[in-house]
């Protein structure tokens, strides 16, 4: 697997070829401070290898990187290492390497001491510890699935302290999260007052500040000269040191002042700094209404950051005609991007069509900030919606405070548009996705029923009886295929009629895809009356399915990560099982679970490359093998004495 290595900074990248060539030789490698480095950014004084030199060369262009490596030749004579190391994120054939060797000769013993984008991507693979520990790598292509962050947040709860799982997010986005994965909100809700810590910027060290601060001018569209209007006469200290630290908002600013002159960068830094709220103010002031209203639409439009621009200009226009009274001007949307472009909003094709998103965080905060202020903007909103996601942004953003009377019109507005068609690109893997039907109809389903507590009887009937034209007209099948099994459950339950439930269930029996849809048709048996009579007379096929799904997911998988959590979703089972006389006597997961066992000592074994274990490692292994080794004599012993059954019944034939 190829990785990204231009999404890590210098600094960032010198630590990962610390963390990888330490690993791969099996010795720890000190990283020395940013600056003139006399030839060596990581060293190691090995008893067995004698003095190892590691040097990383962070280049794309293979040109610029044999400039750099020809001035360090003098350098690595003069030190004369026992074995020095070129680590390189741009890409080498063989040709290169060898004139590598060449120059670096006989400190550099071969071409295997040159490691090229190819050598660090395989390394990597070989050593998963040490790609977990540089998160940049990894995040872009992560699925942020529920099941995967559950699954780690439990990890780093039973750790004791050796794993942390440091996830910096801003409220109102664990909100929607916790809005839309159950089982999230759950773990949370369980575990937040414990394992949960508020940041403050203020309590941040300085040489973390600095970290950010060098990652973000880095990163930044900055101009070499500006970059070093940051150097001269240490001015990094006056943002570091500033009361309103913040990496969105300076991540902002800086692409704002990127036109600025040397002179007056930092000082116009500093001054947005001492008071950030003015410094939007007036950036959204200054724009035209047409500017504003698209970023309006931007902001409430957007699906995992992005909208295509058919729907976005659609989600303008509306919106622009409910706020002025007006249709748009002609040009007015073109003018807009215009404006707004490459500040305030960037665009991109992808998958052939053009997608709009914000520059960056700070900006879509302050859009939200305005939208919360701007008077009449939920009625706007409603009236002009043209699509399912701007109900979701409107019923899931914190800032609104909808009545009950507007909380009504935005759900039936969803329901007429649970059948649009609007995409969005995957923020992970870029690829282009399109909501299915029931995915809308499930997530409207959860929205109905965080809001309807307020309703009025009369809304909220109407609006379950939306519910109940849309379960009538289902294909159940299908939506069993895409949906989540509780909520699919639920809409069953209420919406369904009483001779249309049992045909719903059965398939649902059948659509026991995995541990998770287990458990959740477990607690809708020991929760929900109907459902555990109907299963009743199908216990027997109830308790396979559960137990094939587990054991089908469990042989499935090659993650440890997600046979953690389906060890946790058989506990979960087995627990539930406990409420039920019947069940806890018939399920048996054993086999699951024996088999996810043997699987995480594969894996351990494949990823231990010869490091000691820790006394908790040590123990869970062990653990491990303890199981296997009693389930294996099980096996064994039941096979031995069905044998003998067999010999005995061939010799009465016989006789």
């Amino acid at each position: 697997m190829r990785h990204n290595f231009a999404a890590l900074s210098p600094i960032d990248f010198e630590r990962l070829c610390a963390d990888l060539l330490g690993a791969e030789l099996n010795e720890n490698f000190e990283l020395f401070s940013a600056g003139a480095d006399g030839g060596i950014d990581m060293r190691c004084d090995s008893k067995s290898l004698g003095l190892l030199i590691g040097q990383a060369k962070h280049y794309r262009d293979r040109s610029n990187l044999k400039q750099a490596v020809r001035k360090e030749v003098a350098k690595v004579q003069r030190l004369n290492p026992d074995r020095y190391f070129l680590l390189t994120s741009c890409p080498l054939n063989p040709a290169t390497k060898d004139e590598f060797v060449q120059w670096l000769h006989p400190n550099c013993q071969n071409s295997g001491d040159i490691w090229g984008e190819n050598e660090l991507s395989e390394y990597l693979a070989r050593h998963p510890s040490v790609l977990r520990r540089h998160v940049k790598l990894w995040l872009q292509d992560a699925l942020e699935l529920e099941q995967s962050l559950v699954s780690l947040l439990n990890k780093a709860k039973s750790s004791n302290g050796q794993f942390k799982l440091l996830v910096a997010s801003r409220d109102y986005v664990i909100n929607q999260a916790k809005e839309r994965l159950p089982k999230l909100a759950n773990w949370l809700q369980q575990n937040t007052p414990e394992f949960a810590v508020q940041i403050k910027y203020s309590t941040i060290p300085d040489n973390a500040k600095a970290d950010i601060l060098y990652n973000l001018i880095y990163f930044s569209s900055l101009q070499d000269h500006h970059r070093q209007a940051f150097v001269n006469k240490q001015s990094y200290w006056q943002v570091i040191r500033h009361r309103h630290f913040n990496p969105r908002l300076i991540k902002g600013l800086l692409n704002q002042l990127q036109n600025s002159t040397d002179k007056l960068l930092v000082p116009e830094l500093m001054q947005a700094l001492d008071n950030p709220t003015l410094y939007w103010e007036n950036t959204f002031q200054r724009l035209s209404s047409e500017a504003q209203c698209l970023l309006y639409a931007l902001a409430i439009t957007l699906i995992q950051q992005t909208v295509a621009e058919e729907e976005l200009s659609y989600a303008y226009a509306a919106l622009y005609r409910e706020l002025r009274g007006c249709y748009p001007p002609a040009l007015g949307l073109q003018a807009a991007i215009a404006e707004l472009e490459p500040n305030l909003i960037l665009s991109q094709i992808k998958h052939q069509t053009l997608w709009f998103s914000f520059a960056n965080p700070s900006v879509q905060d302050m859009v939200h900030g305005f939208l919360a202020r701007h008077a009449g903007m939920s009625d706007a909103v409603i009236n002009s919606m043209k699509y399912f996601s701007q109900g979701e942004f409107l019923l899931g953003f914190q800032r609104f405070s909808l009545d009950a009377r507007q909380s009504a019109r935005a759900l039936k507005k969803m329901h007429m548009l649970v059948e649009d068609e609007q995409r969005f690109i995957n923020e992970w893997d870029g690829e282009l996705i399109e909501l299915s039907q029931v995915s809308r109809i499930t997530r409207l389903w959860q929205l109905y029923q965080q809001h309807s507590q307020p309703l009025s009887q009369e809304s909220r009937a109407e609006l379950l009886g939306l519910f109940t034209r849309q379960a009538g007209q289902a294909n159940w099948e299908q939506w069993l295929a895409k949906g989540s099994m509780k909520h699919l459950l639920e809409i069953a339950c209420q919406c369904l009629p009483d001779d249309q439930l049992p045909a719903m269930l059965d398939l649902a029996l059948e659509n026991i895809h995995n541990s998770q849809d287990a458990v959740e048709m477990l607690e809708a048996y020991i929760e929900n009356s109907a459902i555990k009579k109907h299963l009743q007379g199908k216990l027997s096929q109830f308790i396979f399915n559960v137990e094939r799904a587990c054991f089908d997911e469990v042989s499935r998988v090659t993650d440890d990560d997600h046979l953690n959590q389906i060890l946790s979703d058989v506990a979960t089972l087995e627990n539930l099982a406990e409420q039920d006389r019947k069940l806890s006597k018939a399920l048996d997961l054993i086999d699951s679970k024996i088999s996810a066992w043997q699987k995480l000592e594969a894996i351990y074994l494949d990823n231990d490359n010869g490091h000691e274990r820790t006394a908790e490692e040590a123990q869970e292994m062990a653990s491990w093998k303890r199981k296997a080794q009693e389930h294996q004599e099980q096996v064994e012993y039941v096979d031995s004495l069905f044998t003998t059954l067999d010999t005995e019944l061939n010799c009465h034939e016989a006789l």
